[in-house]
């Protein structure tokens, strides 16, 4: 009994920690837009990059539940995120006019990143 309260409390506060974090990451984006008067499509651009990344690797890292204890894992999915990001910020300062179909671009990577992870030995 002990232990099952022990660990609400702890998953409670790793939450606040979370919560706290986020809320803090979102204030200082918004302190920035404000500060440097960055117009509304760059704002939409770099929003729309980070949203999408998280959820394109946010479903695979939950998908691969089984994975989490393999070094192989991390390493590939870091090498993946890298890539991902050098690709598309190059992409979001280059091209003139950012446009949605690039966000199904993205989820374009999620059967690459699921070929790859399958590679894995579930040892």
């Amino acid at each position: 009994m002990r232990d099952t309260t022990q660990r609400r409390v702890s998953s409670r506060a790793r939450d606040l920690v979370l919560y706290i974090v986020i809320s803090l990451a979102i204030a200082i984006v918004l302190i920035s837009v404000a500060r440097t008067g960055m117009n509304g499509d760059v704002l939409f651009r770099w929003i729309d990059f980070g949203a999408f990344t998280a959820l394109t690797f946010g479903y695979f890292v939950y998908g691969s539940r089984p994975l989490f204890k393999k070094s192989s894992f991390w390493v590939m999915t870091a090498v993946a995120l890298v890539a991902h990001m050098a690709i598309f910020i190059s992409l979001i300062m280059h091209i003139p006019e950012w446009k949605l179909i690039w966000n199904s671009v993205m989820f374009a990577e999620i059967p690459v990143l699921v070929f790859f992870r399958n590679r894995i030995r579930h040892d």
